[in-house]
């Protein structure tokens, strides 16, 4: 007869190659281009490895995720396929990571509340408090059901495929989440200083983990009320500043002022004071205040804007936000932030949504959870709500980051971590439970996250049987990307940019290795003539000469039109129609 702890253990291989196949599914298929945040970040890991510290410590775009993709880039070919391999391997280790961290965190909080799941539970009491001890092994029921969630939660709510520190953020909190309560079990000097450590290199990764440190280190000290021996309290404090303290040090030498970190405020900023965002920005009104050094206005009507210096890399005015925008006001408005909530509610509710057949499937698991009868021979309520008083330093601080993001802009990416684990901590009480109740609340969980899934993967497993398809969808920024190689730019070369909008889709110029310097085109200045702007360059000869001639000012050797189909023929012969493609290229 087959040893059931070998049984366990194939079922968790067996799981554990479900979530890695579909993570590396949506890792490799679900990104056909590179938006603004993605160009950025890869823009930290060129200035990483050429030694510009000063313009790679960036206040907006943390330096964690680069760090790692810079480790590992020297292993792959060079050029943009080879780095694309790095981040497909970088995200999938980090995914397994995430699993791994995911588990070992479930071990740790069914210790902490003592659900046996092979033996029945023995009461342990100490001088600071009570828990149950048990074997740590986790029954096949509770890894079926963290699978469910964390396939759910990677393919759904954030993606494997994106390029920057949220899963990376997902894996950290889920270590601090099982540390916390490690230290819980056992407030000593080695356990605080582990948990300090984790939050500490979260902050290097991610700027929300400052306000979720102070959170998860308040969840430690009103957890002991005032009993926590001194030295265990401020293990975790001095090695929290340990990676606190030299990294603040490093964002306020490279933008010449003491600071923590800028993407609260300038988010706070643009989404709830409706500061005018991305690019060109000159002030106004009043309130909002007058930028110190805005990208520069060569011309109006056509509004036409040059910003080579300071920053070379692909897209300047999305690299350093915070450079384009110092010398906004902050300011507190009751209006703004009421509105701002309600607009983020709708933003949850619409993650929710997205994701519905899990959604509804957590639903009515919860609500079996609420409803059913529990053993007989315990009092319906003592387990439940045993359990949950025990868990709330874990529930305070996913509901709280919650909360954070519900006050400025919410996005499903954002709160993974959180989602994750109010969405499990429910079912570790269901041990207890009659196996009939148990198997009905598995089936829902399993229905619902393959309903998902075949939703959620849809198009990535459409994208993986028919490669040509991804060709075709990304055939636009690829191909100008080409073309311009082909055409004897240089990498890092000077390009300007021509169109409506701004060019944080400029996947064709990171691709190709150029620097646009100059463009038509912006969100922050003059919205609402952008069309109008774009059509006096195409149809007037005087304009379009005097815009190039500006564009050569600002070092440009060649003007790019990414997608556009003109109504006329262009007004200079030496525009080149770029084939299969919308695109128009002028060499200066």
């Amino acid at each position: 007869m087959q040893d059931p702890r070998t049984s366990k253990r194939y079922l968790h291989l067996l799981l554990g190659i479900i979530v890695m196949t579909c993570g590396a599914l949506e890792a490799w298929f679900g990104r056909t281009e590179l938006f603004g945040d993605d160009i950025s970040y890869l823009d930290v890991t060129h200035l990483i490895r050429s030694a510009d510290w000063k313009a790679a410590f960036n206040p907006l775009w943390s330096i964690g995720y680069p760090l790692l993709l810079a480790g590992i880039r020297p292993i792959f070919p060079a050029g943009i396929h080879g780095e694309l391999t790095a981040v497909f391997a970088l995200n999938i280790l980090i995914c397994l990571a995430t699993w791994l961290s995911f588990l070992w965190f479930l071990k740790t909080a069914t210790t902490f509340i003592g659900i046996d799941n092979d033996e029945k539970p023995s009461f342990w009491c100490s001088q600071n408090l009570s828990i149950l001890v048990y074997p740590t092994r986790l029954s096949p029921y509770t890894v079926t059901i963290a699978a469910c969630i964390f396939v759910v939660i990677e393919t759904g709510f954030g993606k494997v495929s994106s390029i920057g520190p949220d899963q990376l953020v997902v894996c950290l909190f889920f270590l601090a989440s099982g540390l916390l309560l490690r230290f819980l079990i056992q407030p000593t000097v080695k356990n605080g200083t582990r948990l300090g450590t984790v939050l500490g290199i979260g902050f290097v990764v991610k700027a929300i983990f400052l306000p979720l440190s102070v959170i998860v280190i308040a969840c430690a000290l009103l957890r002991f009320r005032g009993r926590l021996p001194r030295r265990a309290a401020l293990s975790i404090s001095a090695a929290f500043l340990w990676f606190l303290l030299p990294y603040a040090a490093a964002l306020s030498w490279a933008i010449g002022r003491p600071t923590l970190g800028e993407s609260g405020q300038l988010n706070y900023a643009y989404h709830v004071n409706q500061l005018p965002h991305w690019m060109g920005w000159q002030g106004g009104p009043p309130r909002l205040g007058t930028p110190v050094h805005p990208v520069h206005l060569l011309r109006d009507h056509p509004a036409v804007f040059g910003f080579g210096e300071p920053f070379h890399v692909t897209y300047p005015p999305q690299y350093n936000l915070h450079y384009w925008y110092d010398g906004y006001n902050h300011f507190f408005s009751p209006i703004n932030a009421v509105r701002s909530i309600a607009v983020n509610l709708h933003e949850l509710e619409k993650v929710l949504h997205e994701n519905w057949p899990f959604t509804l499937a957590l639903a009515l698991a919860f609500l079996i959870l609420a409803t059913t009868n529990w053993v007989p021979h315990l009092n319906r309520s003592s387990i439940a709500i045993q359990v949950e008083r025990k868990l709330w330093p874990l529930y305070l601080p996913s509901l709280l980051g919650i909360a954070l993001y519900l006050q400025v802009h919410l996005e499903g990416r954002y709160i993974v971590a959180f989602i994750a684990i109010l969405a499990v901590l429910p079912f570790l009480a269901v041990e207890s439970f009659r196996p009939r109740i148990r198997a009905s609340i598995l089936i829902i969980l399993i229905c619902g996250t393959v309903v998902d899934l075949a939703r959620l993967l849809d198009l990535t497993l459409f994208r993986a049987i028919h490669p040509e398809i991804v060709e075709r969808e990304s055939r636009h920024q690829w191909t100008i990307a080409a073309y311009l190689n082909q055409s004897g730019l240089k990498p890092g070369d000077r390009i300007a940019a021509v169109g409506t909008g701004n060019d944080i889709r400029c996947t064709w110029a990171y691709a190709a290795n150029l620097r646009i310097v100059a463009v038509i085109g912006n969100d922050a200045y003059d919205p609402d003539k952008q069309q109008e702007d774009f059509l006096d360059f195409w149809s007037k000869p005087e304009i379009q000469q005097d815009v190039l001639r500006l564009f050569r000012e600002q070092g440009a050797v060649a003007v790019v039109v990414p997608a556009f189909r003109p109504f006329d023929d262009p007004i200079d012969p030496r525009w080149q129609r770029i084939p299969n493609t919308d695109a128009w290229l002028l060499r200066l």
